[in-house]
């Protein structure tokens, strides 16, 4: 048995999850709000690559001895 969860949405929002359409080159405000300006996002996007890859090196080190 599935949960029915009803997300607040627009109508147009809506209409598009229910008709699976809606693209992400035009991304529907309402379906993926973002707190951050796109400065703020490429600068977090940024720091997590460089943490992905400062655990990859680490586990590398670790592996080796």
């Amino acid at each position: 048995m599935k949960p029915k969860v009803e997300p607040l949405l627009d109508d147009v929002a809506r209409k598009q999850l229910e008709n699976n359409e809606g693209s992400f080159e035009e991304p529907n405000p309402y379906l993926f709000p973002s707190a951050f300006n796109k400065e703020e996002e490429m600068f977090i996007g940024k720091a997590m690559d460089e943490l992905i890859r400062s655990k990859v090196y680490l586990n590398r080190q670790d592996n080796s001895n």
